[in-house]
């Protein structure tokens, strides 16, 4: 490590007064925040939670929860979460006399973990934004730099792929995880949206072969009650709920509501094909 750099800063950082209460301030508000009803309370919970900002300006969770909650500007609540990603690339450069391109060979270490994951966290938000392109340079970095992708970027990459129409690129990264049924759907719809229908039908039929509940989504999905399903079904292991940000519903598909505006038609045309396939089955039954 090198002496005065950001990384011996940041060490510094962990054990600081204004870190440790920001961190203990933030778990008060987010378990006030799943208890809060009235307009008024969330409002006392976005005091608490600038507050725990302003002790340390590097919490990645008050960052993203004041966009959630507060008042902020969205420009000044992007940056802020922007400053955070450039705080840990800088760190981890001058810390270790690394480039980027050599982060992949530190992914294990917490600092990177951290630096991923306020990428991630940047990556979801410029989607919410409709900044398509600059959430995929954020999340073909973290592909790059961890192999493995336990943050699971790629279903958010296929996602931008699908809302962009970029088919082609949805394919190249399709093809290196075709075999993990959570990337059928986006690509399905890339396909549906480009017109080719045949490519599209058999992604579904492949997916329901995985999880028969897909039908009861795209039920929701082809009625335009997507938002009903996910009150219904969602479970969130994030305190943030922004409305357009991928989850994933019960282990069935990660669902990203603008994708599926996107593509008008879609949960009907879904449906059609899998009442379609379960009446081909009968029959053979028989």
């Amino acid at each position: 490590m090198i002496q005065g750099s950001t990384l011996e800063k940041y060490l510094k950082r962990l054990n600081s007064s204004g870190y440790i209460r920001s961190k203990m301030m933030m778990n008060k508000a987010i378990m006030e925040l799943k208890s809060a009803e009235e307009n008024e309370d969330i409002q006392k919970v976005a005091e608490r939670v600038k507050a725990a900002f302003k002790m340390d300006k590097y919490n990645l969770e008050a960052a993203t929860l004041l966009l959630e909650i507060s008042d902020i500007d969205p420009v000044e609540g992007l940056k802020n979460i922007k400053n955070i990603v450039d705080y840990y690339e800088k760190m981890i450069e001058e810390g270790y006399n690394i480039t980027k391109e050599d982060f992949y060979k530190h992914s294990f270490k917490e600092e990177v973990v951290e630096y991923l994951l306020a990428k991630m966290k940047y990556a979801k938000i410029l989607m919410n934004f409709g900044m398509l392109k600059k959430a995929e340079e954020e999340l073909i970095d973290c592909l790059k730099i961890e192999k493995e992708d336990r943050l699971e970027a790629r279903y958010f990459l296929m996602s931008v792929y699908a809302l962009l129409e970029e088919v082609e690129k949805a394919q190249d990264l399709y093809e290196k995880y075709k075999e993990d049924s959570l990337m059928m759907i986006p690509m399905s719809i890339a396909y549906f949206k480009d017109q080719r229908y045949v490519k599209a039908r058999n992604l579904i039929k492949k997916s329901y072969l995985y999880n028969k509940k897909i039908e009861e989504f795209f039920t929701y999905v082809s009625i335009g009650e997507i938002e009903i399903y996910l009150e219904d079904e969602l479970y969130l292991d994030d305190y943030l709920m922004m409305a357009e940000e991928a989850y994933e519903v019960k282990d069935l598909i990660y669902i990203n509501p603008r994708l599926y505006l996107s593509a008008a038609n879609y949960g009907k045309f879904a449906i059609d094909c899998i009442e379609k396939n379960k009446k081909k089955a009968k029959k053979k039954k028989k």
